[in-house]
């Protein structure tokens, strides 16, 4: 994947692990529904942190996302929020 980090002046390639937490929420009788279900609710929060080699040249980057299908099947939420910080 290739970045442009505007504050380095520079095109980054990224490569390497990718770590993910994952919280899952059960219904009231244990049971787990797939994402092939609906209606569909799922959020997530991604923080991703570029560092660069000298000073104001790192990129952070956050972003909430949250989707909502209702029962039929119909899109009923979509945000997708993202800030940019550089350091």
């Amino acid at each position: 994947m290739v970045v442009d980090i505007p504050c380095a002046g520079e095109l980054v390639v990224l490569n390497g692990p990718l770590h993910i937490l994952s919280t899952f929420t059960f219904d009231k009788g244990g049971g787990f529904h797939p994402a092939k279900a609906v209606p569909f609710e799922t959020s997530f929060v991604n923080n991703f942190k570029i560092i660069g080699q000298g000073p104001g040249t790192n990129l952070l980057i956050h972003e909430n996302f949250h989707l909502s299908i209702n029962a039929n099947g119909t899109l009923t939420a979509l945000i997708d929020n993202s800030s940019f910080e550089y350091k």
